[in-house]
This record gives C-alpha cells, structure tokens and sequence, in this order.
C-alpha cells in the first residue's frame, strides 16, 4: 500500500516538473545578467558531484575571475551573504564553506534568491558566475549548462520519492555539456555515452575523484563518520586505498555530528584514526580534538576521457 502511494506521488512529481518546465521554455523569460552565468546541476537527488566540479571549474577559469552563488542549503542565517573561511556551517551552509575555503580568492555568495544574488556581483569585472546546483533554477539565464551525473545513476528510470529523478532524462537535451562522474574504464564511458545519446547531442566527457592526501590515509584501521548524500561512494573510495573500516556513523546529508558522538566513535578499539569528507569536516566545531586524529579526506575531480570538451567551455570563458 505504501508503496503504490509512493509510487503514485512518483508520477505526480514527474507531471509537476514537465509542466514547470513547459511555463519556462514557452511563458516566462529568464532573467540575463551583465556577466556570464555557468550552472552546474544534475538530474538526480543526491551527490554527483557537482560542488568538487564548481571547484574544479573556478580553479581552472581562475577563482580571482569567478563569483560561486549558491543557494547555502539548510543554513540557520538569512539574507545575502559572502562566505568567509573564518565562519561556521550554521551561517553559510557547509558546501558554500567547503568552498570558501578550498578557494580563497573567488567570491562565494550565498542567498535563496539567486538573481539577486547574481546582480550584486555585475560590474566586478568578473568573467562568470558559477551557479552551483542550478539546473532547476530556471528564473535565472545561463549561458553555459553542464549537467553532472554519476555512473551508478545514469541509468535510473523512477522520479522522487521512489527513485533519484528530479528531472526527466530529455532535460539533457538542451545542456552544453555532460559531465559522467565515476567512469573509470572507456567501457563504462561508452556505456553512458550510449545510453545519454537517447536524450541528447550534447558533448559528453568523464572525470573521477582522485584523493589528494591518498598516503595519509592509506592502509589505515578508522572509524568514519559522514553526512553526505551517497556515503557508499566514499566508502568505495576507502576500500580502493586498503584502509579497514571498523566502524562507520552516518547522518542525512547536510547534518553535523555533535562532540560526544564523535567522542564516543573514537573510542572504537584498534582504530589509528577518524576519517570523514572535507565537507563533513568544516562542520565540526572550532578548537575541536580528540586524543585520534580527525583526517578529512581530501578529494579533486580530474578528467578522463573527452576532456577536449572541458578545455572547450573553460576556454571560451577564460577570455
């Protein structure tokens, strides 16, 4: 019974979005600003991995020429603000803090209203905006839409609540450019490439998480804790570097641990150290230690195949 209910609300979603989406192509005109706008979204709930990519991007266009807006998801503050790497995750959100900190010369602006927040930022003398998690924000005009997909949901066919979908796979007809996370062979990129070929002409590249501090954690006894989205793939990442998982905690993403259940994981016996994402840990509180390590492991996407692509769009907004 409950999950017919689902099951239903599943096809109102989908009924919901495609007549959203009809008022925005044929009703309603984006709003254009001053400076170039690139959106980075996907068209699943969930981690793609868009954040490291809107790292990736700044750091390659140039964070001194890029303004990050995001929305600063489940943060207690109000208002427009610009993210410092001094503040706490309550104020900002932990992604937009992730990456204020990850890159102190771009400007990371946070606030529901995006065109707002975009016209502050005209007349800077920037070369774009990076709009991070934008693909449903249609009020706002983008000249450049990468959509990010990870390979495991490449091929998901249920809408929310039962399945990932918040979009309609069509959507990626009128991107610029598909980004597949996490095709690590040229088999399962030219898997996804077939199978992105149903909806769209679009270019299509891959990249995969590469970890920074891999020797830091390699081979290592830990305990984790993660509030992320899709914590498996980062146990995956962990197993691919030999470490041994003993114990594991997990929260919604987005969620901060509290000191004593932190206190209580580290006591876990035979562990050499707590590992967790880097946006777990910029919301740990300030000062905050344990007699074990805390190692967040540090993550960078890097292309792997179609990377032409890529080089593309940086180029074109580079200059």
């Amino acid at each position: 019974m409950l999950m017919s209910l689902v099951k239903t609300l599943s096809y109102g979603y989908r009924a919901g979005i495609s007549v959203r989406h009809w008022i925005y192509d044929h009703l309603i005109v984006p709003e254009k600003l001053t400076v170039p706008v690139i959106s980075i979204g996907n068209i699943v709930a969930g981690g793609s991995g868009k954040t490291p990519l809107v790292h990736y991007l700044a750091s390659q266009i140039g964070p001194e020429k890029v303004a990050i807006l995001s929305r600063g998801y489940r943060r207690k503050g109000k208002g427009i603000l610009r993210v410092e790497a001094h503040m706490s995750a309550e104020e900002c959100g932990d992604e937009p803090l992730f990456l204020a900190q990850k890159l102190p010369k771009a400007q990371v602006i946070v606030g529901k209203n995006r065109i707002e927040t975009g016209r502050l930022m005209e007349n800077k003398g920037l070369a774009c905006l990076l709009l991070d998690d934008g693909m449903q924000h249609r009020k706002l005009h983008r000249d450049c839409e990468i959509c990010v997909v990870n390979q495991v949901d490449i091929e998901q066919k249920n809408f929310l609540p039962y399945g990932p979908l918040r979009e309609d796979p069509k959507r990626l007809k009128q991107v610029d450019l598909v980004i597949i996370n996490g095709a690590e062979t040229e088999e399962l990129f030219d898997r996804a490439k077939q199978y992105i070929r149903q909806f769209s002409s679009a270019p299509i590249a891959a990249m995969n998480v590469q970890v920074l501090n891999a020797e830091e954690v390699r081979r290592k006894k830990v305990a984790v804790f993660s509030a992320i989205a899709s914590p498996q793939r980062f146990y995956e990442t962990l197993k691919s570097l030999g470490c041994e998982v003993i114990k594991k905690i997990e929260k919604p993403d987005h969620v901060a641990f509290a000191p004593d259940e932190l206190k209580c994981l580290a006591q876990t016996k035979g562990i050499e150290a707590l590992l967790c994402t880097e946006k777990d840990a910029v919301k740990l509180p300030k000062h905050f230690t344990l007699p074990l390590p805390i190692i967040p492991v540090q993550i960078a996407l890097a292309p792997t195949f179609g990377n032409e692509h890529i080089q593309t769009i940086i180029k074109r907004f580079q200059t």
